[in-house]
């Protein structure tokens, strides 16, 4: 390969960048996005992905009940979501910048992801990796994260389980919301 820095080089595949406190190249490795997807998804359907203190896909599911939507699709990078009015700004900032830190303990640069999406559907097809049939707790629902790199390769990670829409009073508020 022609030209560019030279220095000690770790990692596969990627693009080469030099971090000013070792002074040594490094490869951004791609194939970590998907790691990065799936990790953030699984914070996504933890209780770490809140709305107001609340469970992110109870208050999706609610609000894709209240809007006779059967998914809700929300942009990461852009901050913005299906849904009317877009209550999600302050869940899918938080997650932009869990994005940031984990591209950034990764030696990715940000620049190389240029989309992420997260698709919350809560009229699936019954997936036994997923759900329980016949489940009391509430109705199946899957989502989906899409990662798009620089050079056009889409990274993807999927997850479910059984969710109810949002009900304040049979949900404990996450004390987390008192501190933002």
């Amino acid at each position: 390969s022609g030209g560019g820095v030279r220095g000690e080089v770790f990692g596969g595949e990627g693009l080469g960048l030099i971090f000013p406190q070792s002074n040594k190249l490094m490869m951004a490795n791609r194939r970590d996005l998907k790691n990065i997807a799936c990790n953030l998804l699984g914070s996504f359907n933890s209780r770490n992905g809140s709305i107001d203190g609340y469970w992110a896909i109870g208050v999706l599911c609610l609000i894709s009940v209240e809007q006779s939507v059967t998914a809700v699709a929300l942009d990461v990078l852009n901050l913005t979501s299906s849904i009317k009015p877009d209550l999600t700004k302050p869940v899918l900032r938080e997650f932009r910048e869990k994005l940031n830190k984990m591209l950034l303990q990764a030696k990715i640069p940000k620049s190389l992801v240029k989309a992420v999406s997260i698709t919350a559907d809560f009229h699936p097809e019954f997936d036994g990796r997923y759900h329980s049939f016949g489940s009391a707790l509430g109705s199946p629902y899957i989502c989906e994260l899409e990662m798009t790199d620089d050079l056009g390769r889409r990274h993807k990670a999927r997850t479910g389980g059984i969710c109810r829409p949002h009900d304040a009073k049979r949900e404990a508020q996450s004390l987390r919301k008192a501190q933002q």
